[in-house]
């Protein structure tokens, strides 16, 4: 049996799309975190796999609905015999070689909702405290096969891959993770920055902010989407910026961190923008939409708590400018 790997770090590969605001935001910020590396016991955010499947349900699409129903499977089947493995729902997706990445992309490019493209791909130095290695094919053939209804009976694969066993001889090995991840380089995070100064020039300043943050091993105006009940039959899946550390005392350390750089390793520019007593944080609202839970099974509606922030995250960020 395969067993997850309890704490370590390496260099991996990750695809990262910068189109939408969270993933640019993130991308010049420079870190990555999973989701059991932030928030709070009432407040746990998602990954943005699940977060991207649920809306691309809420739109109407039948075959995202589809890989949900068996992106529980998969769950239920993790939380009952192989817990000690990294949920999909709330890990990071990683490639241990550019090559295992590249295979991703002509069996993955025409998929709905999946962003493969070599210019995204990006290094990142991956300190884990939870790490699975299992055969992505398991995924490939069940999961994004839309033409294969979910047998419920029938759950050999799911367990397969909990597992780690090969899809045959030449296994493409996926790594989920748990924990936070540098991305290595300037370009990619460079093109993020002028994604969000061209659309959102006004909060450059909170941008920058937030990258000396992150070295600072702070999380401020780290964004992270989440989901939360608000109604019976509805999910409510939502943005938020966490401004725990919106106080003079991170004021005073980020100023004095910034006295040890190199003028080069800051942009002024941006923090000019900034204004005392000013927070112009990211509006995050068109963000949020509602999910009918009324269209997934009584077995499926059941597995949404795992998901589930207990509360609203206001106590921990803020969801508008």
């Amino acid at each position: 049996m395969s067993m997850a790997e309890i704490a370590g770090s390496g260099r991996f590969f990750v695809y990262l799309n910068i189109d939408p605001f969270p993933t640019a935001w993130a991308a010049y910020r420079g870190q990555m975190c999973s989701a059991s590396s932030m928030g709070t016991d009432e407040f746990r955010p998602i990954a943005y796999w699940p977060y991207g499947l649920l809306k691309r349900v809420a739109s109407g699409s039948k075959s995202s609905l589809l890989r949900l129903e068996k992106e529980f499977a998969l769950e239920r089947v993790r939380r009952e015999q192989y817990g000690y493995q990294v949920s999909r729902l709330h890990g990071i997706y990683l490639w241990e070689s550019e090559e295992d990445a590249i295979r991703c992309e002509p069996k993955w490019r025409d998929k709905e909702g999946q962003h493969f493209e070599q210019d995204q791909l990006v290094e990142v130095e991956f300190s884990y405290t939870n790490r699975s290695r299992v055969d992505t094919q398991w995924i490939d053939h069940y999961v994004l096969n839309d033409a294969e209804p979910l047998d419920r009976c029938d759950l050999g694969w799911a367990h397969a891959y909990w597992k780690g066993e090969r899809w045959n001889i030449t296994p493409h090995w996926e790594i989920l993770v748990e924990g936070r991840g540098w991305i290595l380089g300037t370009s990619h995070r460079m093109k993020a920055f002028e994604r969000i100064e061209d659309g959102w020039p006004h909060v450059v300043g909170q941008l920058e902010l937030a990258r000396l943050a992150a070295e600072i091993d702070s999380d401020l105006y780290n964004i992270a989407p989440y989901a939360f009940q608000p109604a019976p039959d509805v999910v409510r899946i939502a943005s938020t910026i966490d401004v725990r550390d919106d106080n003079e005392s991170f004021m005073q350390r980020v100023g004095n961190y910034i006295r040890t750089l190199d003028k080069s390793h800051v942009n002024g520019r941006a923090l000019e923008l900034l204004r005392p007593g000013i927070l112009r944080t990211p509006d995050l609202r068109d963000l949020a939409f509602d999910f009918d839970a009324t269209c997934l099974s009584s077995e499926d509606q059941a597995c949404f708590p795992r998901v589930l922030s207990t509360r609203d995250a206001m106590p921990w960020g803020r969801q508008t400018s």
